[in-house]
């Protein structure tokens, strides 16, 4: 029996406003859909979503939202994507990995985007898998360049490296880090490289000094002619 997309709304609704609704793990509800053989459950999350996976991950999120401080959510064919304030992240990560019916144990990545037109413009993205019921989950913040964000290293030991590589190469400042320092930048580097507005020949380059017979750093000095070239007058046009 298949129902249309406004049916499986309106069948949620009931389903999700009973006397009876708790908060659900999506993956138990999964498991209790098809039991034929152990290839078709691993098979569901490569293939187009039914009726009944469908009502299972609404009733998920319906729940989620109702014990997390969430702003938006985003599913996607099987990804699920919550987007949360930048102060709410270490509640919510220790809430997806400790819950029992979560279980996102393990951290796969931190990342980071930089977006210079917002007024947040640093999107940190955190990808969260759960081992015990295989599912997974992005974790969505947004933060300026004067805040600060709470480090989950406390909760993910994983995650010490990941935020010393963002504050490296972004420069979002974890608060309550063990060992915040640079990473992949040389010692005494100046600025952060994979901001929009780093310039790409950057400040400092290497030069090897004949007199002192060794490496030194120096300044990078761009002539005005190479800045403002003009093809005009180019003559080896």
């Amino acid at each position: 029996m298949f129902l249309s997309y406004s049916g499986i709304f309106v069948f949620s609704y009931f389903l999700l406003n009973s006397p009876f609704s708790c908060f659900v793990s999506l993956p138990r509800v999964l498991s209790s859909i098809g039991r034929s053989s152990r290839l078709q459950r691993e098979r569901w999350w490569f293939e187009p979503a039914s009726t009944h996976q469908i009502l299972a991950m609404f009733k998920f999120i319906y729940n989620l939202v109702k014990v997390l401080p969430i702003n938006s959510i985003v599913y996607k064919k099987t990804d699920l994507t919550i987007i949360v304030e930048y102060f709410n992240i270490l509640y919510i990560t220790n809430f997806l990995k400790k819950h029992e019916n979560t279980r996102f144990d393990v951290l796969i990545d931190v990342c980071c985007v930089d977006y210079p037109s917002f007024s947040k413009r640093f999107e940190v993205v955190y990808h969260f898998l759960s081992v015990q019921y295989n599912q997974r989950i992005c974790v969505k913040t947004y933060i300026s360049e004067t805040k600060h964000l709470y480090s989950i290293s406390s909760i993910f030991a994983g995650a010490s490296w990941f935020e010393r590589e963002i504050w490296d190469l972004f420069g979002v400042f974890f608060s309550k880090h063990n060992d915040l320092r640079r990473i992949l930048t040389d010692y005494g580097f100046d600025g952060f490289p994979l901001r929009k507005d780093f310039p790409v020949t950057g400040f400092i380059e290497l030069q090897y000094d004949d007199r002192i017979k060794a490496i030194k750093f120096c300044k990078i000095e761009n002539l005005q002619e190479f800045r403002n070239f003009n093809y005009k007058t180019n003559p080896w046009l």
